[in-house]
C-alpha cells in the first residue's frame, strides 16, 4: 500500500489543485502554491505569532507608544521605549503594535525580543 497509495493521492491531489486552478478568477489570483511547514521561516513564524498574540486596543497604552515614538531619530530597543511610556508590559504590548502596523519597524530580521532595536520608517 506504501508507494502506489502515495502515488494514488499525489494524482488525485495535482489534479484537485489544477482543478482549483483552472476556477480561479484572474482577480483574484495569479497563482496556486502549495505552502508547507517546511516553507515557512521559524523567525518571521515567531514575530507573527507574537503580533498576533497582541492584536486588540489599549488606548491608554497605544497613545503612549504613539508618544513615545513620534520624536524617535535613529533607533531605540523596544526595552527603552517601554520604560518610557512607563505601563510596563502594557506598554511593551502597544509598541508590539505598532511593529504589526508597520508604524515602527525592526532594525534586523531577527525574534523580536526587549532588546530589538526599532525606527521609524522614512515617508516617501
Amino acid at each position: 500500500m506504501g508507494a502506489e497509495h502515495d502515488r494514488l493521492n499525489k494524482k488525485n491531489f495535482l489534479a484537485e489543485m489544477s482543478l482549483i486552478a483552472g476556477q480561479m478568477a484572474p482577480s483574484f489570483a495569479d497563482d496556486v502554491r502549495v505552502i508547507t511547514e517546511q516553507h515557512l521561516d521559524p523567525v518571521e513564524l515567531y514575530n507573527a505569532e507574537l503580533l498576533y498574540g497582541v492584536r486588540g486596543i489599549d488606548i491608554e497604552a497605544d497613545e503612549a507608544a504613539e508618544e513615545a515614538v513620534s520624536s524617535l531619530l535613529g533607533a531605540a530597543s523596544l526595552e527603552q521605549l517601554t520604560q518610557v511610556i512607563g505601563l510596563g508590559g502594557r506598554g511593551f504590548r502597544a509598541l508590539l503594535r505598532l511593529i504589526a502596523a508597520q508604524r515602527v519597524l525592526p532594525s534586523t530580521a531577527e525574534r523580536i525580543t526587549k532588546n530589538t532595536l526599532i525606527y521609524l520608517p522614512r515617508a516617501n
